[in-house]
């Protein structure tokens, strides 16, 4: 499988994207979650995520915003996949960082190559682009504290 080929992504993401050199989603990845067990809405893209709102992503119709277009291409992709981080050390630290202890948790989750696919996009930071019939929820092999 490629980045572009059998997989089908959001109707609205740029065709540039997911980003040049992503591989299969594969192995084990951390991800803050809201729910447990986690569903849907805790791998929401980011720029449909509420707890990402403030990024100002979309408008109040729902449509992609005039911010977005000014973005580069790599962070209008990054806007469109998840974020995953390489262990949970790391993983925590973000939610410290970014004050989000209260109410969520790390999801582990063991990702397969049919769900989408993957870059590190920073160090210790996979941004993951999900099929849209992906259910990566299902795949949460164990859900820890913060």
């Amino acid at each position: 499988m490629t980045a572009q080929g059998s997989y089908s992504w959001a109707q609205d993401m740029p065709k540039h994207c997911p980003l040049t050199g992503s591989i299969p989603t594969t192995g084990i990845l951390f991800r803050i979650v809201y729910n447990s067990p986690p569903d849907d809405d805790d791998f929401l893209m980011t720029v449909d995520d509420p707890h990402q709102i403030h990024y100002g992503f979309r408008d109040e119709c729902g449509e992609l915003s005039e911010r977005f277009g000014d973005l580069p291409k790599d962070k209008q992709c990054d806007a469109f996949a998840t974020s995953h981080f390489d262990n949970i050390k790391n993983c925590r630290r973000i939610a410290i960082h970014k004050n989000r202890t209260a109410n969520v948790k790390i999801a582990e989750v063991n990702l397969k190559p049919s769900l989408g696919v993957m870059k590190e996009t920073r160090p210790n930071h996979f941004s993951v682009w999900f099929d849209v019939s992906a259910q990566p929820w299902s795949c949460v092999v164990k859900i820890h504290p913060v």
